[in-house]
């Protein structure tokens, strides 16, 4: 393990680490009361676990506010949040703008998206950007990672949460009392036009939280009274799948509530909880572990295969020390 250590010339405690990318890339944030300043820490080496800070520089005169690096790709060009800082520490859902670093220009360039804002904006491989502007907006560079935008209004008014290098888009709204997800895909990969369908969960509410580049989502299922929530996997051969019934050898005493990630490998991150009796008798304590489903026959190649990805052996994260 690798402590990434301070970032320098940030007097404040606070940051936190957003994003990597395939050559160890890493960025973030470092804040202190007031404001917040973006990073990229770059390794010495491609995945090297050694390396080195840059402070990406925050507009001339900031007292408050400041930047937060969220997303890198592997060309380099990172996006992050403007006026995200200050309060000890990030303001989560909170955004005055959104900013483009692109490293092929000279100190790299700094830019700002038009109108844009968006707490944790999102950038895939072709330089994509997902962000808001008066609705959820995709951003599409001709040609690829170029920095000139052609902006695509999602057909809704919802929350975005992923978005593959195919340039597919995953979120959620919620209708009435329903919470519904959806897919919007593009006419062609990386278009700037494509067309949105709604995941079928019934009466159910489905939130979806990310997706692969063979468009698996994974994400969470609640029933209509919200009670009780279960991780599930959406596959295009099979359909919505609770990966509770589906794991192989359970975590004993969990329970799993959320999908919050997959890999081109199925490998899909999890987390769950059980209660443990306090010690003096009088009560529960929850507590919540992270776990890693892998599945148990990979890379499918027809209907049958694929349902085996339905069984899934369980790894434990190791517990917070």
């Amino acid at each position: 393990m690798t402590s990434l250590g301070l970032v320098p010339n940030v007097a404040g405690p606070w940051g936190g680490a957003y994003s990597i990318n395939n050559a160890g890339q890493i960025v973030g944030y470092a804040t202190n009361p007031n404001y917040s300043n973006a990073f990229l820490w770059i390794p010495d080496s491609p995945n090297a676990a050694t390396g080195s800070f840059t402070v990406l520089p925050n507009p001339p005169g900031t007292t408050l506010g400041g930047r937060s690096a969220t997303s890198i790709n592997d060309s380099g060009v990172i996006v992050g949040a403007e006026g995200a800082g200050g309060g000890g520490g990030v303001r989560p859902y909170f955004s005055s703008g959104v900013f483009v670093w692109q490293p092929s220009s000279p100190n790299g360039g700094l830019s700002d998206l038009d109108n844009t804002r968006y707490p944790q904006p999102l950038i895939n491989s072709h330089g994509q950007i997902l962000a808001y502007t008066s609705s959820t907006t995709l951003f599409t560079p001709s040609p690829a990672n170029d920095g000139s935008y052609i902006q695509t209004a999602l057909p809704i008014n919802a929350s975005a949460t992923a978005l593959n290098d195919k340039g597919q888009v995953v979120g959620y709204t919620t209708i009435g009392t329903q919470t519904l997800s959806y897919l919007w895909t593009p006419e062609a990969p990386n278009a700037s036009t494509g067309n949105l369908t709604w995941f079928d969960a019934g009466v159910d509410n489905l939130i979806i939280t990310a997706i692969n580049n063979k468009g698996q989502v994974v994400g969470r299922l609640s029933n209509y009274a919200r009670d009780s929530w279960a991780p599930v996997l959406w596959d295009p051969t099979i359909g919505l799948i609770d990966l509770n019934s589906a794991v192989i050898q359970p975590p004993d005493g969990f329970t799993l509530t959320s999908a919050l990630a997959i890999n081109d490998s199925g490998q899909i991150v999890v987390s769950g909880f059980t209660l443990i009796p306090y010690a003096r008798g009088d009560g529960y304590q929850e507590v919540r572990r992270s776990f890693l489903l892998t599945p148990a026959v990979p890379e499918p190649h027809s209907a049958v295969t694929a349902a085996a990805l339905l069984l899934l052996a369980i790894r434990r994260r190791p517990p917070n020390p």
